[in-house]
């Protein structure tokens, strides 16, 4: 397999850019040591030929085709994984993954049931997929310790709920 990168020399400082062409939507990342990530924006398998055309700081430019096999993690169910930090604060990741691209709302509720917030409200594609909470209420105002549930809801239909611990 060739590597687009090989022909160009890099210095500390250089900055490289490229573009590409594919069928896939992927999202390319280069590190600072030239190592280059290929991230599917929705779940895909296969082979993908991608064109790359890359500049250096001396407008340098080569072009090279090169064949990429790209696994994505298909999630066999949709679930809501849990948060962490748990106990919390000020903030915490809400994990959860999608089996398929559906309708998601996932809300926040206090310890008498009253919702707090609103994290999700939009349809996501299938996959890995986490929201922050940043510990406020849906006036942006910060909410005080306690125990708080936070709800799962999948195309309009009730899927799982977990509790998280806000401490100060």
């Amino acid at each position: 397999m060739n590597n687009v990168f090989d022909d160009v020399d890099l210095i500390y400082g250089d900055e490289l850019s490229f573009s590409y062409s594919g069928n896939i939507n992927i999202i390319v990342e280069i590190s600072i040591d030239g190592i280059v990530t290929f991230v599917p924006i929705a779940n895909w398998n296969g082979n993908e030929t991608i064109t790359f055309t890359a500049t250096d700081n001396y407008s340098e430019q080569i072009s090279d085709e090169v064949v990429v096999k790209i696994n994505a993690i298909v999630y066999q169910v949709t679930k809501l994984v849990g948060n962490s930090p748990n106990p919390f604060n000020p903030t915490t990741t809400i994990i959860y993954h999608l089996k398929e691209s559906c309708f998601i709302n996932i809300d926040i509720f206090n310890i008498k049931g009253q919702k707090v917030n609103s994290l999700v409200n939009q349809s996501q594609n299938a996959g890995k997929k986490s929201i922050i909470w940043e510990g406020m209420n849906s006036q942006k105002n910060k909410v005080g310790s306690g125990l708080f549930f936070y709800k799962l809801c999948n195309n309009g239909k009730f899927h799982s709920m977990k509790k998280c611990i806000m401490v100060k």
